[in-house]
């Protein structure tokens, strides 16, 4: 019964969530991102779990998410409770959530009018939301090119938060835009990485497209950008602490990596 309780309230909160939404922009390009993460730093043991990360771009503001993640919210919204329900009493919640699993539950939202980010994020049983200035990268170009995604590409270079990242960018497509919080470059960034290998965005196609932007983080706790590192870090040594009895059979161990803003105390 605690099993079917814990998923019956985790499915209603987002499922609540996804049912209001405020429409911010209109996207006119949308960019795929493959994400690969190194989950053990001692083996150099990589993740593909979420290999869809998607950038939509308007001329006010553009959204850095998960599609794994989208596609949850969008069944979830098309869900009755009594479904909801029916469906954690048969026992069917692991398998959901195998299938809308991912690792990334975060939503990048960008003002390019206002130059501020909110930043949410989706950790059972924290929901939580934090604005910050759109944070800026001193970018050191070099000279050095290459072919990625079809792309001509150029070589920068920087230090961002406690990691020394290498991009690629391309003047084909030129707008100062990238993957979570990278921007500031004269063109697309189609694939950005830190020197450890810990963290990679690498760009799988672009296509015009006439989308919404929506904002559909309703109910979730404001917070601090501090403080949003703070549970990071307690989740990456405590993993599944609040879940073990909603999926126990997955490893709990500590992870061994840390945060991406690693400067950030």
């Amino acid at each position: 019964m605690k099993k079917i309780i814990v998923g019956i309230v985790s499915l209603s909160l987002i499922a609540a969530n996804a049912k209001a939404q405020e429409i911010l922009d209109e996207a006119y390009l949308e960019c795929s991102y493959t994400f690969t993460q190194m989950i053990d730093t001692i083996t150099q043991k990589k993740s593909i779990g979420d290999t869809d990360m998607r950038l939509l771009v308007g001329k006010k503001f553009s959204k850095f998410y998960s599609i794994k993640l989208h596609e949850l919210d969008s069944v979830l919204k098309s869900m009755t409770e009594t479904e909801q329900i029916s469906m954690l009493s048969s026992g069917g919640l692991t398998d959901f959530i195998q299938k809308y699993r991912s690792t990334e539950g975060y939503k990048v939202y960008t003002n390019h009018i206002e130059h501020k980010i909110i930043f949410t994020d989706v950790q059972p049983p924290n929901r939580i939301l934090y604005n910050e200035s759109t944070p800026k990268q001193d970018w050191k170009i070099e000279k050095e090119t290459k072919e990625i995604a079809g792309n001509k590409c150029q070589k920068a270079t920087c230090n961002f938060r406690g990691r020394n990242y290498v991009a690629w960018f391309t003047n084909e497509i030129p707008i100062s835009e990238g993957p979570w919080k990278f921007n500031g470059l004269p063109g697309l960034i189609v694939k950005v990485y830190d020197t450890q290998e810990h963290y990679d965005f690498e760009l799988t196609y672009t296509r015009k497209i006439k989308k919404e932007i929506t904002f559909n983080e309703k109910d979730f706790k404001e917070i601090s950008l501090k403080d949003h590192i703070r549970i990071c870090r307690h989740r990456i040594q405590h993993p599944l602490e609040n879940f073990r009895n909603v999926r126990s059979t997955l490893n709990p161990d500590p992870k061994k990596y840390d945060v991406r803003e690693r400067d950030i105390k």
